[in-house]
C-alpha cells in the first residue's frame, strides 16, 4: 500500500470531472489544431498566386520560399492534430515542436523578405504588412511562452495523452 504517482490523473478536477479529456485550458490547442491547417493552406495558394506571377526574380524566390514553409506547416500542423485529437503520448511534444517551428518560420520568412525582395516594390510593403498582420513573430513568441510550459506541467494534459 503505497502512494501511487499518477493518482493526479484520475483524481476529479474543481468542477467534479475528471482531469482527462481535451477541455478546459486544452480546448483553445484544440481549436487552433482545428484552424491553422486551412490558414496555413490559403496562404499556401495565396503563394501559389505569386508563383503564378510572372515578374520573376526576387518575388518568385520569395513567393517559393514562402509555399514551401506554408506548406511544411499545413503538413506538420496537421500530422499533430492527428495525434492530439487521438490523445497520443506524444502530441504534447508535437506541439511544443509546432509552437517553434512557427517561431523559427515567422522569423525566416520576415528576414528572408526584407533580404530577397526589393524595398521599392509592392511585394515589401505587403511583407511589412503581412509581417504584422498573419506572420507576426511576438504573437508566436507569445503563444510558444504560455503553451510550452503548459504541455510541460499540466496534470490535464499528463491525463489526457496516455494512448
Amino acid at each position: 500500500m503505497g502512494i501511487d504517482p499518477n493518482a493526479h490523473a484520475l483524481a476529479p478536477g474543481r468542477d467534479g470531472g475528471a482531469l482527462a479529456g481535451i477541455w478546459g485550458w486544452l480546448l483553445l490547442p484544440a481549436i487552433g489544431l482545428l484552424v491553422s491547417p486551412f490558414v496555413h493552406l490559403f496562404e499556401v495558394l495565396v503563394g501559389f498566386g505569386w508563383l503564378a506571377n510572372r515578374s520573376g526574380g526576387s518575388i518568385q524566390t520569395f513567393a517559393t520560399i514562402h509555399t514551401v514553409v506554408k506548406m511544411t506547416l499545413v503538413i506538420y500542423t496537421s500530422l499533430t492534430a492527428w495525434d492530439f485529437f487521438r490523445r497520443r503520448r506524444c502530441a504534447p511534444r508535437q506541439i511544443t515542436h509546432l509552437l517553434l517551428i512557427r517561431c523559427a518560420a515567422s522569423l525566416v520568412l520576415f528576414i528572408l523578405g526584407l533580404v530577397i525582395l526589393p524595398p521599392e516594390t509592392k511585394a515589401h510593403r505587403m511583407l511589412l504588412v503581412s509581417a504584422v498582420r498573419e506572420n507576426n513573430l511576438l504573437a508566436q513568441v507569445v503563444a510558444a511562452t504560455i503553451w510550452i510550459p503548459y504541455f510541460r506541467v499540466s496534470r490535464r494534459v499528463a491525463a489526457t495523452f496516455v494512448r
